[in-house]
This record gives C-alpha cells, sequence and structure tokens, in this order.
C-alpha cells in the first residue's frame, strides 16, 4: 500500500501541482470531473431532491445543504412530509435534529458516534466538490490504481472510507464502516454510497443522483435515494 503525501503549494485555482501527492485514481477523478484549472472552492450550497425509507416506506425528501470547507463543517436541513430533519457537522462535532411541524422536537441525537458519521458524511460528499480532495485535513493511500482510501481527520480522532473509481476517472462506489442507530443503540456496520449517474453544474461534471446503503448481515439495504437540483460555489 502506497502513503500519499502533500506539500503546501497554495494557489487560488486547482492544478497539477496541488493534485501531484494524490493517488493516481483521485487525480483522475478530478481530471474526469473538469476541476483542474478551476477555483478552489470554500464554501458552497445545494438543494436536492429525493426518498428517504422511513420504518420501511418511501417517503420524499426536499433538503439544502451547506457546507464550509475551511471550517470543515455542512448544515443539512430537509423536509419529510410533516417533519424537519437537521444534520450538522459544527466545529468537528454531529448532530442530528428531528422536529414535527418544525416545532416540536422528536429527537435530538449527538454524541461520539454521530460525530463520526457526520464526518463521514463530509468526507463522501466531497466528491461533489473535488478541490476539497486536497484539504490539509484528509490524508490519502493508494490501494490500486482504482481504488484509493481517505481519512478526515476530526476531535483529534480520524474516520475513513475507501473509494472505487472506473478506468475513465468515474467514482462508482464508496464504503466504510460507519455507526448505524437502532432504537436508541448503535452498531458500527458496512455503510456504501453509489449507483451514481453523472451530469454537469458549472462546468464539473458530478455525480448528481446516487443511492446510500447499510450491507448488513442479511443483506444489501438501501435507505436513501438523492438527486443534485442545484449547486452554487464560492457564494460568501
Amino acid at each position: 500500500m502506497k502513503e500519499m503525501r502533500k506539500d503546501n503549494t497554495i494557489s487560488a485555482m486547482l492544478t497539477k501541482e496541488d493534485i501531484k501527492h494524490l493517488p493516481r485514481s483521485v487525480q483522475n477523478y478530478i481530471a474526469y470531473t473538469r476541476t483542474l484549472g478551476k477555483t478552489k472552492l470554500s464554501n458552497a450550497k445545494i438543494e436536492q431532491i429525493g426518498y428517504i425509507n422511513v420504518d420501511g416506506k418511501w417517503r420524499k425528501l426536499a433538503a439544502k445543504q451547506e457546507f464550509d470547507f475551511l471550517r470543515k463543517s455542512f448544515s443539512w436541513k430537509a423536509r419529510i412530509g410533516l417533519v424537519r430533519v437537521t444534520d450538522l457537522f459544527v466545529e468537528e462535532k454531529g448532530l442530528l435534529k428531528v422536529k414535527l411541524l418544525g416545532l416540536i422536537k422528536v429527537a435530538e441525537i449527538s454524541g461520539e458516534e454521530i460525530d463520526q458519521g457526520e464526518a463521514l458524511r463530509l468526507l463522501s460528499e466531497m466528491i461533489w466538490f473535488p478541490s476539497a480532495f486536497v484539504s490539509d485535513y484528509i490524508h490519502w493511500q493508494e490501494i490500486d490504481e482504482n481504488t484509493a482510501k481517505a481519512s478526515i481527520k476530526y476531535g483529534g480522532k480520524n474516520a475513513s472510507a475507501t473509494f472505487y473509481f472506473e478506468p475513465n476517472g468515474k467514482v462508482r462506489l464508496i464504503k466504510a464502516k460507519r455507526y448505524m442507530e437502532h432504537k436508541g443503540k448503535f452498531s458500527l456496520e458496512d455503510w456504501e454510497v453509489g449507483n451514481f449517474e453523472y451530469r454537469e453544474f458549472n462546468g464539473t461534471v458530478i455525480p448528481y443522483k446516487g443511492e446510500i446503503s447499510w450491507k448488513l448481515k442479511q443483506g444489501r439495504t438501501c435507505y436513501c435515494k438523492i438527486e443534485l437540483t442545484e449547486v452554487l460555489e464560492n457564494i460568501k
């Protein structure tokens, strides 16, 4: 396994020099997405639609999400019927809040397991913003020519995910060990993001559709299907 390190090159535009420390598969992804030569991102906003599986029933969702890559944070706010869900990763801490009608608190979950899950979420969602892969809080290791492992630092800890790429540069699958909550208890399970479809936003080609699943002993269970409808970059 080859360990990849980065230098301290800083520039406004993403250059080949900036990504030379990355595994070849990640460099290929950045090239495929047409990110080279574009301004590096410090923040972004997106809008999403999709479906989420709640107690065995698929529910429509609509969400808005804000990213701050310099502060290593995001805020995701979704409407699922009468329920409002807020998913946060701020100051390297995670928080999940669920309210009925946006007023009545149904659940609020935090702790080390949530921190780890939200850190993994930030890391995996950087496929939408490939220039963020050069952030100094991400450490890359090359597994083989089409596979790389990324670790993100948060709160003195690390969360890791493995990225699988096609020979043409597209990312096809992300796998990690993530804490799953069930009836107030957490267990470390196999977590996957995949089944991507691609389209162009702002001159960059990214996965705009995907599925999020748990891979449990009884099999793979998809619990969320998401689609990006708008992407805004460097808006502050």
